[in-house]
């Protein structure tokens, strides 16, 4: 029984040691991309579990294109949070002061308005720092560096044109029949055009 529906079963502890000790590691965009989103401390914790099982690491094609593709806009919107927060905090200080500019005879805003916008300001003046040493688009890619020497050699090889349009042809197929993984993406209408052909992302 357990032989026929072994997917069905927990793993033993021998077997997840050996696991550990002899799989390959076959990583995702987001893992890498993921590098830019962490904290310091929990970026390099991650750089050395990957270094560790570095000789056992492989990336598909099709995952480390889209860490390519997406490398920039990931660093931009870490950049960004700075303003986006900026901009929320003071807004929220100005929707303050509307709400008690008009007259009540019981509700009165005291000194609590000054007191969150100079807790605001101080925030804001701390953001600033911290704006400056994230980096920006243009700026030399430390992470990326780091992400070329493990995967060196380790990233699938591109499909030909005729592979892409079998998977395509495959994916959609897949939808029709809801049969998963990823029958649900068929609502996302995102197209790629790579090395002149177009594709659909979420098919292959």
């Amino acid at each position: 029984m357990k032989s026929t529906f072994s997917e069905f079963y927990k793993a033993t502890d021998d077997e997840l040691k050996a696991l550990w000790k002899e799989s390959l590691f076959v990583i995702d965009a987001n893992v890498v991309l993921n590098l830019y989103r962490y904290p310091g401390t929990v970026r390099d914790d991650l750089l050395k579990a990957l270094h560790k099982v570095a000789d056992r690491l492989w990336m598909p094609f099709q995952a480390a294109f889209e860490y390519q593709r997406k490398r920039l806009d990931v660093i931009a919107d870490q950049k960004k949070a700075f303003d986006t927060i900026k901009n929320e905090l003071t807004g929220s200080v100005s929707k303050m002061q509307a709400l008690f500019s008009a007259r009540h005879p019981l509700i009165e805003q005291g000194s609590l308005v000054e007191d969150v916008k100079k807790l605001v300001n101080e925030y804001i003046e701390k953001l600033q720092p911290l704006s400056d040493q994230q980096p920006a688009v243009h700026e030399n890619d430390k992470i990326r560096e780091e992400i070329d020497k493990l995967l060196n050699g380790r990233v699938g090889p591109e499909p030909s044109k005729e592979a892409v349009e079998t998977i395509c042809a495959n994916g959609h197929d897949r939808y029709e029949r809801k049969v998963p993984p990823g029958f649900m993406d068929i609502k996302k209408e995102e197209v790629q055009h790579f090395r002149g052909d177009s594709i659909r992302s979420e098919i292959w």
